[in-house]
C-alpha cells in the first residue's frame, strides 16, 4: 500500500499501513507537517489534530477548505494501533456520519511565501475509543481536505488515549498553576475540593497578544478570579479577568500536574490553554 495516497478501506480494522514524513507537494508549492495533542473541555478529553501548511513557492498562493457545523471537513484523522513496526488502522474520521442539514463554512486564505495555514479537527477521545478500543498509545495521521488537493497522509505523532478517571477526588491539587499561549500568560493559585475549583491570580499580555475568544484585546497585566464546578476529572466555570473579559473556562485533568483547558466563545469555538502545576 502506498502511504503517500489516500487509504481506502472496506473495513477500518485490520488494514496495516505506514505513514510518510513531512512532504512538499502540489508543484512544490506547499510543505505540510501535522501534529495532534490532547485538549480538554468540560465534557472531557479530546484529540485536536492540526495540519501546518506552508507556502514554500515564490509567489502568493490561495488555499481553501470547508468546515461544517460539527467542526468536520478540514481534515481526515486516522488512528493506528502499534504491532511491532506495523501500524494497523483502527479508527478514521472519514467513517463519521454527516449531520443532515449541517451547513459548511468555506475558509479561504491567500498565503504569501513563508506564511502558514492551519486547518484543524477535534474529536472526543470517547468517540475514538468507543466500546471496542482499549485505552493505550496510538499513532495518528492526518489528510488535509484542501483546494488545491493535498491528498497524502502526514504523520501527527503518538498520543496516550484514555477516557477513564485519572485523578480521583481527594488528590492534593492545591497550588499555583501557570500557562501561556499566543502572547497571553496566566498564573492561578487554585483550591480544589471534590466538587469545586476556585482561586485567584494574574495575567500578563504581550503587545503581540493574539489569543482568541475575546482575550486578544488584553495588554499589560491584571488580575484573575476563577470559580468552577468539578465532576471527577472535569470542571467548568467562569474566569473573571480585569480589563472587561469574563469568558467561560473549563477543562480536564490529564494528570496531577497538567490541565488541558479551554476558553469558549460563541463565534470562535474553543481557545485552548494548558496549565501546569508548579
Amino acid at each position: 500500500m502506498n502511504a503517500r495516497h489516500l487509504i481506502l478501506l472496506a473495513g477500518v480494522a485490520g488494514c496495516a499501513a505506514s505513514m510518510s514524513g513531512p512532504r512538499t507537494d502540489v508543484q512544490s508549492t506547499f510543505r505540510e507537517t501535522a501534529a495532534a495533542t490532547i485538549v480538554g473541555t468540560s465534557s472531557g478529553r479530546s484529540v485536536q489534530a492540526t495540519a501546518d501548511i506552508e507556502n514554500v513557492g515564490g509567489s502568493q498562493q490561495s488555499i481553501a477548505w470547508g468546515v461544517d457545523c460539527g467542526g468536520s471537513g478540514a481534515l481526515t484523522l486516522n488512528v493506528y494501533r502499534f504491532n511491532g513496526d506495523t501500524r494497523t488502522l483502527v479508527w478514521t474520521s472519514a467513517a463519521l456520519k454527516r449531520v443532515l442539514g449541517c451547513p459548511t463554512r468555506l475558509v479561504q486564505l491567500s498565503l504569501e511565501p513563508g506564511e502558514h495555514a492551519q486547518p484543524q479537527f477535534a474529536i472526543a477521545v470517547s468517540s475514538i475509543l468507543g466500546d471496542s478500543l482499549p485505552a493505550g498509545t496510538y499513532a495518528l495521521g492526518v489528510i488535509a481536505r484542501t483546494t488545491p488537493a493535498l491528498d497524502a497522509e502526514v504523520p501527527a505523532g503518538t498520543l496516550s488515549l484514555t477516557d477513564t478517571l485519572v485523578v480521583p477526588p481527594g488528590t492534593d491539587l492545591d497550588g499555583t498553576w501557570t500557562g501561556s499561549a499566543k502572547g497571553l500568560s496566566f498564573s492561578l493559585t487554585l483550591k480544589w475540593t471534590a466538587d469545586s475549583v476556585s482561586g485567584t491570580g494574574s495575567y500578563t499580555a504581550a503587545d503581540t497578544n493574539s489569543f482568541g475568544c475575546g482575550g486578544g484585546t488584553l495588554r499589560g497585566s491584571g488580575t484573575l478570579k476563577y470559580v468552577a464546578q468539578r465532576t471527577q476529572d472535569r470542571f467548568q466555570g467562569a474566569m473573571l479577568v480585569s480589563g472587561g473579559w469574563s469568558p467561560p473556562f473549563g477543562g480536564v485533568l490529564l494528570d496531577q500536574r497538567t490541565i488541558a483547558g479551554s476558553f469558549m466563545s460563541i463565534d470562535a469555538g474553543a481557545c485552548y490553554l494548558t496549565l501546569t502545576r508548579q
